[in-house]
């Protein structure tokens, strides 16, 4: 078990090095947890404190530069639990961030959450809405784009 000075030497560690990544606007939630050094000691012992996430090894980069050592964390559920960790000691530029993070991954995760509009900016009305099984929706619109463009011998990009 890890001590209060551990968790905030790690939070420390991270304010310094580390990063907050949210999603894009309109794809996936891809939140992540970056935290990125030369001293592979450092950040494998940040990964044994807060006990989740991954560690890599990235080589010398141009012009002889020191191999990094990178820890990623990216499932909503570690990021929650590193976030909660190390929020005593998170100064306030990278509480915010991690608030937006948290409260953006909870928006996109509502069960009763559809968007209003398809990848190409068509409204979804009853008229213009399909359905596939799995209860996947279909712009109509998009569908008949993709026909006359398939019936003119233009290559269609796949809509996903």
């Amino acid at each position: 078990m890890w001590s209060r000075e551990d968790l905030a030497w790690a939070a420390g560690l991270f304010e310094g090095e580390g990063s907050i990544q949210a999603g894009t606007p309109n794809g996936p939630a891809r939140q992540r947890l970056h935290l990125v050094m030369a001293d592979f000691d450092r950040v494998q012992l940040f990964a044994q404190i807060v006990g989740v996430g991954r560690l890599y090894n990235k080589g010398p980069g141009t012009l002889g530069t020191k191999p990094l050592r990178w820890w990623i964390c990216w499932r909503f559920e570690d990021v929650q639990a590193v976030i909660a960790m190390l929020w005593p000691w998170l100064g306030p530029r990278r509480r915010n961030k991690a608030r937006e993070v948290l409260l953006d991954n909870n928006r996109r995760h509502r069960k009763h959450f559809q968007p209003t509009h398809c990848q190409r900016g068509h409204e979804f009305t009853p008229e213009n809405t399909g359905s596939q099984p799995g209860g996947w929706r279909l712009c109509k619109t998009c569908v008949r784009m993709r026909q006359a463009m398939y019936k003119r011998g233009k290559r269609v990009r796949p809509i996903s």
